[in-house]
């Protein structure tokens, strides 16, 4: 006879008290087990023959501890489980290995387990329905056997049960590793209908907590099963419910309730059932970090939720949070809710009026939500009049602006009539006064100077000493001039390139010369005045005869056009790159100023670039197509255009947007400033 397990294979198991080893489950009845094949069980146990006891074979487990109900719930197959609870009740409430015990196997140190978990919570966790059924009627089957009542009493407690009988509430109540019990497991793992099904089991469960401090309620409000939840309230609505279990039903982590979990969920209808559990004032409780379920709505953004806590009860709209002291009103601004926002002012305008811990108000908060936010924000009437407030450092919203180097929202405030310009901070600072000391760059620098002298003289701020020089990146210290000077080299030869490619690819091509256009010699046989005439030379309609090697489509305006381009283009990039390479090794202040001449020279050359592609294109389509000689001629003249309006989205770093609000306002009035010793006005604007 084989012995149960080979004496290689056996691994000693001693626990705390001092229980002899146990042998671990055979291969094949693993196998078994986990393909749910009770005949090929019965095989693997036939081998032993008498010399192993029947019962204690079926009590093997694996290195995790599971048995073979365990095996067979983690596959779904219920007819196995059914034929070994026959055999061994016992398995039925049978844990596995603790998380510390797996933990100190050396074949599986990095094995995750929940620990202690019986067939109910395997089956919970993989979602097998039918396992958790098969499971339960065993359990009742095992329970109405060693029950010493009389049918009649049975009977009578089926009535009282609802008329179906009810399993023993010690096996559903067993918690694992986690202090999960298989309600847990399965709500958490998304079967409701599982969940409701162990729920009617033992109502008493709705109070079952966890380790982490989440109550079944918790879960089932937290994943947003609203039959679950109804169920669950309706139940302790009743008061049916044993001493304290209400209270535990209730719990959550970090000091939650069941309506913060609903509310994260956005389940409108598990918010409206919990909101009518009498006595629970789950409104108004917070968590261990100050924050109400009205604070979750406002950070997740759920507007329609905040409209009914609000109209069920508004003070939780003034309460403060731990961490940052902030109502939900500026919760939903900080978070860029704007609807969430419009609707605690329309319940709660003078929330309004309420700060943070440091001083901050709603439209200090909203200067990191993005432009249309904090743009749509300021158009609110309560809120314009909090552009002048400032916080516990005598920062105003503005000062604040300034030193992000937010520049649209900058703008943005500019514009508002009421602002004050001349406010400091506690470090006597103006907004003026950050934007010197952050804003590198001179012409955001420039623009704002410009703008704020074209402003009226009641809202202009103290003298700003403006540089007098034009300083640009070229300027300072750490400026690579030679790597601009390659930079500017690789272009204009790519330009130059192109260009010169282009005039000996004319577009059209080039008139066929003579010799191409000689006829085959005629046959011997054929009359010499058949033989086929020479074609005259090429010639365009309307146009005189081109003689060979001449372009065809010399004529066209377009054409000439093309030629004056790309030889404009071929001038100036060659034109840089003789400048560029004449200067590399003159001194540094040479360098410099060819670089700037470099520049502006390659935008003309990319400018005769682009004219000459449009004008090539657009000389050689027939000028029966209409629609697509428009097209081209339309596309062609956006591309200034397009070009203007994504400088304008993607130079963040320059005061682009103070530009067009100076543009537009000192347009309507003149001006005119000595600034140290040179005069400006608003008739010419030069831009570097």
């Amino acid at each position: 006879m084989r012995p149960a397990i080979r004496e290689e294979e056996q691994e000693m198991k001693m626990e705390e008290d001092g229980k002899p080893p146990t042998k671990y489950m055979d291969p094949s009845m693993y196998k078994a087990g986990k393909e749910g094949n009770f005949t090929a069980l019965e095989n693997s146990i036939r081998k032993y023959g008498e010399d192993e006891p029947r019962l204690g074979l079926l009590k093997l487990e694996t290195r995790k501890g599971n048995n073979l109900v365990h095996l067979a719930a983690e596959s779904g197959h219920e007819d196995f489980i059914k034929q070994v609870l026959r055999k061994c009740p016992q398995l039925v409430a049978k844990p596995n290995n603790s998380c510390r015990e797996c933990a100190q196997l050396v074949d599986k140190p990095n094995n995750s387990c929940h620990g202690a978990d019986m067939p109910l919570h395997v089956a919970a966790r993989t979602r097998h329905f039918k396992v958790m059924e098969t499971i339960l009627s065993e359990a009742k089957l095992r329970e109405g056997k060693a029950t010493t009542e009389t049918p009649c009493t049975q009977k009578m407690k089926e009535m009282e049960n609802g008329g179906t009988a009810r399993i023993n509430t010690s096996l559903l109540r067993k918690k694992n590793g986690a202090g999960n019990t298989a309600l847990h497991e399965a709500l958490r793992n998304g079967d409701e209908k599982m969940g409701m099904l162990l729920w009617r089991e033992d109502e008493e469960m709705v109070g079952s907590v966890n380790k982490v401090g989440e109550s079944a309620l918790y879960v089932a409000a937290e994943l947003g099963f609203e039959k679950v939840v109804k169920e669950m309230v309706n139940f302790l609505e009743s008061g049916r419910q044993c001493e304290g279990v209400r209270d535990r039903a209730l719990r959550g982590p970090e000091g939650q309730n069941p309506l913060h979990a609903a509310v994260l969920a956005g389940s409108r209808n598990c918010v409206e059932a919990l909101i009518n559990l009498q006595g629970s004032d789950m409104i108004n409780k917070a968590d261990d970090n100050g924050r109400t379920a009205l604070h979750f709505a406002a950070k997740a953004g759920e507007k329609d939720i905040a409209t009914r806590l609000l109209l069920t009860n508004r003070s939780s709209a003034y309460t403060k949070e731990r961490t940052h002291g902030r109502t939900p009103l500026l919760e939903a601004a900080s978070s860029g809710h704007l609807h969430v926002l419009r609707e605690i002012l329309e319940h709660c305008p003078d929330t309004v009026e309420v700060a943070d811990d440091e001083g901050r108000n709603v439209v200090h908060l909203t200067l990191n939500c993005g432009p249309k936010h904090s743009k749509a924000v300021l158009r609110l009437p309560e809120l314009v009049r909090l552009v002048n407030e400032a916080d516990l450092f005598g920062n105003t919203p503005l000062h604040v602006a300034a030193g992000d180097l937010n520049y649209r929202m900058v703008k943005r405030l500019l514009k508002i009539p009421g602002v004050d310009l001349r406010t400091k901070n506690y470090e006597g600072c103006t907004f003026l006064d950050i934007c010197k000391s952050k804003w590198q760059y001179t012409k955001r620098k420039d623009y704002l100077y410009r703008y704020l002298k074209s402003i009226p003289a009641g809202r202009k701020p103290q003298t700003w000493n403006h540089p007098a020089g034009q300083p640009t990146s070229l300027d300072k210290p750490e400026a690579d001039l030679k790597g601009h000077a390659n930079a500017l080299c690789v272009v204009a030869t790519l330009l130059a390139t192109i260009t010169f490619a282009a005039a000996f690819t004319l577009p059209g091509g080039l008139a066929p010369e003579v010799i191409d256009a000689l006829p085959p010699l005629p046959s011997p046989l054929c009359n010499f005045h058949d033989s086929p005439q020479q074609p005259p030379p090429a010639k365009l309609s309307g146009q005189k005869y081109l003689k060979p090697g001449h372009p065809i489509l010399i004529g066209q305006p377009a054409f000439k056009v093309f030629i004056l381009a790309d030889v404009l283009a071929v001038s100036t990039s060659l034109t840089v790159l003789f400048l560029l390479i004449s200067a590399m090794l003159a001194e540094e202040m040479a360098l410099k100023r060819t670089i700037v001449y470099s520049k502006k020279l390659l935008y003309i050359s990319l400018g005769g670039t682009m004219v000459a592609f449009i004008m090539g294109l657009y000389s050689v389509i027939s000028t029966d197509v209409v629609w697509l000689d428009f097209a081209v001629g339309v596309i062609g003249l956006s591309i200034p255009f397009l070009i203007k309006y994504f400088k304008f989205k993607s130079f963040t770093s320059t005061p682009v947007f103070l530009h067009r609000l100076l543009s537009k306002k000192s347009s309507k009035k003149p001006w005119s400033v000595n600034w140290n010793g040179k005069v400006h006005n608003n008739s010419v604007l030069r831009y570097n």
